[in-house]
């Protein structure tokens, strides 16, 4: 069976200003290396714990989609 890879978050924080959320992922398929980085727009500035939730919420959601890769 061909080894498909996987890949693992790298990084997940909010930028400055509270209002996205910027996650990159590492990994490898087979010998080469791949990244996946983007920026997800939060519908309203977070603070505290909300903003703790939410990232959490993008971090599941992230994971649950390359998990079904």
């Amino acid at each position: 069976m061909e080894d498909t890879g996987k890949l693992t978050l790298n990084t997940l924080n909010h930028d400055a200003s509270g209002q996205f959320l910027d996650f990159s992922f590492r990994g490898s398929h087979g010998s080469e290396p791949v990244s996946l980085s983007g920026r997800v727009p939060l519908v309203m500035p977070a603070s505290g714990e909300a903003r703790q939730i939410a990232k959490d919420a993008v971090r599941q959601l992230l994971q649950e989609a390359l998990e079904a890769l």
